[in-house]
């Protein structure tokens, strides 16, 4: 296992570090790329760097793996970086968690992920054309922290 440089508290254990290296090489099985998945990846770059980075590479690494896998349509760049910031502000000062529990401490991040985005997002905004390519911060409701 190793030591994230900049969040010494975390530990990232060797399979942490495959499965990334495996989503990053697009070689992940994509039917164990569920929703939980992703959200495995945004916390390991939530760790490892800061915000805008975790932000940038989990929503390219995101694409990159659907467009691999096939999925030229399914990403969406607001949804997927929402997430991304909601849960950079749930982190705060636990981020000596490790990924479950973070999920135990948040499990609405995993089990009601829509309803957080539906109580941000109008439909009209959610559904442009304009958030799925680029980041719209939220038109209801700030950042779920």
């Amino acid at each position: 296992m190793i030591i994230l440089p900049n969040l010494t508290r975390i530990i990232v254990t060797e399979d942490d570090e495959r499965f990334l290296q495996q989503f990053e090489s697009c070689v992940l099985d994509p039917a164990t790329f569920d929703h939980k998945a992703h959200l495995r990846v945004a916390w390991l770059y939530l760790h490892s760097g800061d915000l805008l980075s975790a932000c940038e590479k989990t929503c390219r690494g995101i694409r990159r793996f659907a467009e691999s896998n096939g999925a030229h349509d399914k990403f969406h760049r607001t949804i997927t970086e929402f997430l991304v910031r909601a849960m950079d502000a749930r982190i705060g000062d636990n981020n000596d968690d490790d990924f479950e529990q973070f999920l135990q401490r948040n499990p609405d991040l995993a089990s009601d992920a829509l309803g957080l985005i539906q109580r941000s997002y109008s439909r009209e905004r959610l559904g442009s054309p304009k958030a799925r390519a680029a980041w719209l911060a939220p038109d209801l409701t700030a950042v779920a922290a």
